[in-house]
């Protein structure tokens, strides 16, 4: 249900190490998949062919209950 929400990769100024060293975090997307706007371009070309993402948050009941574990938490 991606492309009806308009969920795409962007770039953005607040997913690089000076916001996180400013704010403590990276900022908040609403969904979309955000990349440093550095690297925006690149990553783009490199997955519009087709690509597959496995995006959670660190929810306890998510992570207790879903049959998907991600590597590293």
């Amino acid at each position: 249900m991606a492309r009806p929400r308009a969920i795409v990769v962007h770039g953005a100024d607040y997913v690089c190490n000076a916001y996180v060293k400013e704010y403590g975090y990276i900022g908040h997307s609403f969904g979309c998949p955000a990349v440093p706007v550095e690297l925006n371009e690149k990553i783009i070309n490199l997955i519009k062919g087709g690509s597959c993402f496995y995006i959670h948050t660190n929810d306890a009941y998510y992570l207790g209950h879903s049959s998907l574990k991600p590597s590293v938490q």
